[in-house]
């Protein structure tokens, strides 16, 4: 227990989000009352805050949460937390239930419209008596900047309650810098996890030493010619507005709104027994219960472990490895068991802004590691890789191996191959499960809540010590993992998929990061500049029209000015007020020209924001290149995605979204960008996998899909298919596969519903066989519970299992779409694989850069053209046999924009 100081009260405050998100991703999700309500989070939760009770006995507890979006830091900065996904509908249920539960306990649950949880627990603190101790409960690094003589952060450490407490020393011990410099820190370093951008290159050792050196933000700006490195000097001469911006981002405000008598009068305990009983009943909640009574009569009762802990993960011999004689007990070791599991520590993400510093591995129950903060730990990294590479019957097994291939790259110009990945394992186990990571994954097959932090949060690892120890542990649980987690792959039948397609798939990856993309900046800044005077023109005619100035980029403000100041007739509401959305504003495009300024704006600042003001900064400060990361355990169809950027979602409908691509060159004078594309492929699929003659005919005989899909519907001769007959049996044949309504079909077409209805009718009149595949695809899914695609990718659709309309159809739409789409992300792997194997075994220089969706693309450098045209050309067409022939569109170009 944290002893209190003499005579001093101790207040607790908790981030709410944070601890309910930690909770609902360390549980399983079967953790349910027996009524079938899912209760991970709400038992997570309650089980800390139990915790929090039983060591720190604090007179009162105060939650916040989060309510709305930041609004203020959204006008500074656009992309803030946008890459963050929706809260899921399973966690969103149980923040009510969470409400409950501190309702009961009389324990105030703070929130104010627009602002953050942080915001909240810095204002808060500034409003507690001095004389009181702070213990604030986050996993937000943010939060460090309000510790001080009497204000300590409380972080996990394993699971749900192992906790740490950070106080001034342990900050400055653990980052390198004092609590009051944690915000400058983070303005040059940048933070994933809320989207706050830094300065590229620049990561946490890099941040940490500049702030020790000078002191602060502004000083190290001061003083930019006595910064060491001709690398970091251009960083940051180049990217000031970025580093301001981040860190005004990153400071937490302390001028919520909040009454003081909001936090008075809420001494712990005085709650109402009879309620807390019926809550905790309802939720069979017992042994929370029982220790609740045991912390609240102040005894000291650890309680039983909660979540039935697995057996321990603890290895027989720790060994640092400082020279030959480790590495030879290593190479002992990894002789006898036939197989090595690696665990890289890794801090930020992709091959910018990635940095490997340390490994650990383990083989049978000895666990090693090393360090890399010197050239010797390099040396020794090079000689393990040497060694794995020479030994062909090591087995290597990992954690996100295409990340440790990548920074292993970077060190050592070469990488281990993975055989076996614990990400990949339980992403093909079940694709739709939200997440992969080790610390999930030891729970579900090791029955272990401990492991590493969640993304985005603390490293909540005490020392050094301890940060290796927790490796090396990772690494243990790496090797374990493997054993429970193949018995499930042979279960669910995809171990060919995963042998064969995605695990070496991670090499193609690996060498698509590490090979970067050129790009001509001095191109996106003469966009930027013209970007920047049309959007200052829009705002200007904006203001005209709205008869005053406004913030374009705040819902209340625009929400005010075109239903209050213009009269214009609301479309929709939110929970908010009205809504102003894109939807919104293209309805009210007939009635006042102010909407088609407003979508024009919106377009360019996404554009500039996103794309042409970012991407020079993500330029690799070393290679001068962009080098994307390309994620293959994120989507439940099995396609790729991409990130840092997302390149993948680079508008192709525009005139200035393609335009950006004129940015993406090839590396050699004279050398060529190359990029092929599946003509129809989702299409194709679904003529395969029905069989309908009619439509495998159109493929066969080559004719334009839509034309031909025209004329059956409509009844016209194929030469008289006119273009917007055409443009209609295009909405169609895509609607079709994503299983679209006669409504959402009207929407798309601007058409009457009977006259979509009508449509879709005819549709499955000319094409029999497709409405009796999609028809026995959902009748399967619905007896299984799942799909497969082409290669065995199964997907679970639990969807189709329960009583509500909406969901059994969106299980619908999933059970005919996902073995189109997935089958589609099948082929486009195996023509990548075969692509990559054909180029190496060709001897050619050139590469594939940038995979978008059903296009490949390659720098071709020069002399190469043909010889690679042909080598994708036979790959992608001949990646899978179908009924049908899969063909392939090429075009090359001195740019992506050219070559499209």
């Amino acid at each position: 227990m944290e002893e209190k100081s003499e005579g001093k009260s101790r207040y607790v405050l908790i981030d709410g989000h944070s601890l309910a998100y930690r909770a609902f991703y360390a549980l399983p999700k079967d953790l349910t009352t027996s009524s079938g309500q899912m209760t991970n989070a709400v038992f997570g939760f309650t089980s800390m805050l139990i915790k929090l009770l039983e060591d720190l006995r604090p007179q009162a507890v105060i939650t916040a949460f989060d309510k709305g979006k930041p609004e203020f830091r959204l006008e500074r900065y656009a992309e803030y937390k946008a890459h963050r996904k929706p809260m899921p509908d399973e966690l969103r249920e149980q923040i009510d239930i969470i409400h409950g539960v501190l309702e009961a306990l009389n324990i105030p649950c703070m929130e104010k419209e627009g602002y953050e949880a942080d915001d909240i627990l810095a204002t808060l603190v500034e409003m507690i008596p001095e004389e009181a101790e702070v213990y604030i409960v986050t996993g937000d690094r943010d939060a460090l900047q309000l510790v001080d003589d009497r204000v300590k952060v409380v972080a996990n450490r394993k699971g749900i309650t192992d906790i740490i407490i950070y106080d001034m020393s342990k900050v400055e011990e653990k980052y390198g810098v004092s609590p009051g410099q944690i915000v400058d820190y983070l303005a040059l370093k940048g933070d994933t996890s809320d989207n706050i951008p830094g300065v590229p290159g620049i990561g946490e050792k890099t941040a940490s030493s500049l702030i020790q050196e000078f002191g602060s933000l502004d000083e190290v700006y001061d003083h930019l010619d006595q910064v060491k490195g001709t690398r970091w000097r251009k960083a940051l001469e180049e990217n000031r507005k970025s580093a301001d911006m981040s860190r005004e981002l990153a400071r937490m405000r302390s001028d919520v709104p909040i009454d003081i008598e909001e936090i008075t009068g809420i001494e712990l305990g005085s709650w109402e027994q009879e309620e807390v009983q019926r809550v905790f009943a309802s939720l069979e909640f017992k042994k929370l219960y029982e220790r609740l009574m045991a912390a609240r009569s102040l005894l000291i009762a650890e309680g039983p472990e909660e979540g039935g802990q697995g057996k321990s993960l603890e290895p027989t011999r720790e060994i640092a490895i400082k020279g030959e004689k480790e590495l030879e007990q290593l190479r002992k070791a990894c002789g006898e068991s036939g197989e090595i599991a690696l665990y890289a520590h890794i801090d930020g993400e992709g091959f910018s802004r990635g940095e490997m510093s340390s490994i650990a591995a383990a083989a049978g129950d000895s666990t090693f590691h090393i360090d890399l903060g010197g050239e010797q730990g390099k040396e020794l990294l090079c000689a393990l890789l040497e060694m794995l590479e020479a030994d062909k019957d090591i087995r290597v097994l990992g954690y996100q191996g295409k990340d440790v291939m990548v920074q292993c790259a970077k060190i050592c110009e070469r990488y281990p191959d993975f055989d076996f990945d614990v990400e990949l394992a339980s992403y093909l186990i079940n694709p739709s499960g939200v997440k992969h990571d080790l610390e999930s994954s030891m729970m579900r097959f090791l029955g272990i809540i401990a492991g590493e932090a969640q993304q985005g949060q603390l490293d909540l690892l005490e020392s050094e010590e301890e940060i290796t120890a927790g490796d090396m542990r990772n690494a243990l649980a790496v090797n374990r993992l493997v054993e429970p987690m193949e018995a499930e792959i042979n279960l669910k039948e995809v171990r060919s998929l995963y042998e064969e397609v995605e695990i070496p798939l991670q090499a193609v990856l690996a060498e698509m990061e590490i090979r970067g993309i050129r790009l001509d900046t001095a191109m996106l800044g003469g966009m930027e500049r013209e970007m920047e005077e049309e959007i200052a023109k829009l705002e200007e005619d904006v203001y005209d029209l709205a008869g005053e100035s406004f913030n374009l980029n705040s819902p209340q403000q625009l929400s005010h000015i075109l239903f209050d100041v213009l009269e214009l007739p609301p479309v929709k509401r939110t929970k908010t007020g009205y809504a102003t959305d894109v939807s919104v504003l293209n309805a009210l495009k007939e009635l006042h020209p102010i909407a088609d300024l407003l979508l024009r704006y919106r377009e360019l600042s996404k554009l500039k924001n996103t794309y042409i003001s970012a991407l020079p900064r993500l330029l690799d400060p070393d290679t001068g290149r962009l080098h994307a990361s390309f994620n293959q355990a994120v989507t439940a169809t099995g396609r790729l995605s991409s990130s840092n950027p997302n390149l993948q979602n680079i508008p192709i409908r525009t005139p200035l979204g393609r335009k950006i691509r004129k940015a993406f060159l090839p590396t050699s004078d004279g050398g060529v960008i190359l990029a092929a594309d599946y003509s129809q492929i989702e299409l194709r699929i679904m003529a395969h996998l029905s069989g309908d003659p009619v439509l495998m005919r159109a493929f066969e005989e080559d004719l334009d899909i839509h034309a031909s899909t025209a004329s059956e519907v409509f009844g016209v001769p194929l030469d008289e298919v006119t273009p917007e007959q055409r443009t209609r049996a295009k909405a169609i044949n895509f609607g079709i596969i994503y299983g679209i309504s006669p409504y959402g079909l009207a929407e798309q077409l601007g058409i009457e519903h009977e006259e979509a209805e009508s449509y879709i009718d005819d549709y499955f009149l000319r094409y029999p066989l497709v409405r009796a595949f999609l028809d026995k695809q959902v009748e399967e899914a619905s007896r299984n519970g799942y799909v497969v695609t082409l290669l065995g990718r199964r997907r679970e659709i639990p969807e189709l299992a329960g009583g509500n309309v909406r969901m059994r159809k969106l299980g619908e739409r999933l059970a005919f779409n996902t073995p189109i789409q997935g089958s589609a992300a099948d082929v486009i792997k195996l023509a990548m694989l075969r692509i990559h194997h054909g180029l190496k075994e060709a001897g050619f220089a050139s590469g594939m850069i940038l995979q978008v969706h059903d296009e490949l693309v390659f720098d071709v450098e020069p002399g190469e053209q043909e010889g690679v045209t042909e080598v994708v050309r036979n790959e992608m067409e001949g990646a899978l046999e179908l009924g049908i022939p899969l063909k392939v569109e090429i075009g090359m170009g001195p740019s992506w924009y050219d070559a499209k």
